[in-house]
């Protein structure tokens, strides 16, 4: 989750792109309502990562 970037949340389709995870290939994972809720609200503080720092 700490290399999560915003590019890779695609709140039209529900979906978030998980790139090179530890168990191997990309994955695409839904999201349910509150993950898309708790990520539409969270600051966008001028970095690509959703979690930066």
């Amino acid at each position: 989750m700490f290399k999560l970037k915003w590019k890779d949340i695609n709140f039209e389709r529900g979906l978030i792109n998980l790139r090179d995870p530890k168990g191997g290939s990309d994955q695409k994972i839904p999201l349910n309502d509150s993950a898309h809720e708790l990520l539409k609200n969270h600051p966008h503080k001028r970095s690509m990562y959703v979690f930066p720092g």
